[in-house]
């Protein structure tokens, strides 16, 4: 039986509840995210507001998506390197929504490796923003058209972030050349 007067016991089973791992750096107490025991937990920062994290597709004709948040944060992935399922005239009219380009997309292996490497990104990014109080982040899949590759990339990483982070995050998901912009 602990002795629990200070509440640093306590302290330390909510924190391992919630997935926080506290790691002092420099005098300073940051938290790293791992896997939470509950299945839903909110984190309310100091400010009283949670990462808003905007996950957008977009064209590069139309030009890479504005950061209106002042941060600067985030990534912006280029996706014009993986085979267009636009070049052909059976996907032509169809979006990374659909299941005929998901397969296209999937069955050709490019697209899982290309965010088997973003993800990891994010993850730790989201992390650093969430341990510093940050309130905006964004992360951006570009491609030629905004169609087929950005668009099933960018609904892809705002599933796994919402998966990964639950509630401790809001993602918003834009498809900016589709008219799609909504919280998940």
């Amino acid at each position: 039986r602990a002795n629990d007067v200070s509440g640093d016991v306590s302290a330390w089973y909510a924190q391992n509840v919630l997935g926080l791992c506290p790691v002092v750096h420099e005098g300073r107490t940051l938290y790293s995210l791992g896997r939470p025991l509950l299945n839903v937990c909110t984190l309310v920062l100091p400010s009283g507001r949670r990462l808003t994290v905007k996950v957008c597709s977009f064209s590069y004709r139309k030009g890479i998506p504005e950061d209106r948040s002042g941060n600067g944060g985030g990534y912006v992935f280029d996706c014009r390197a993986m085979d267009n399922p636009g070049r052909y005239e059976e996907y032509k009219k169809l979006t990374g929504l659909d299941a005929p380009v998901i397969e296209f997309l999937e069955k050709r292996g490019e697209v899982q490796k290309f965010l088997a490497s973003a993800e990891p990104l994010a993850d730790s990014h989201v992390e650093r923003f969430v341990s510093r109080g940050f309130t905006n982040m964004s992360i951006s899949f570009g491609c030629t058209g905004g169609q087929h590759r950005s668009v099933y990339c960018a609904q892809k990483m705002a599933e796994h972030l919402k998966e990964r982070f639950g509630e401790t995050i809001r993602v918003r998901l834009i498809h900016r050349e589709r008219g799609i912009d909504r919280y998940l």
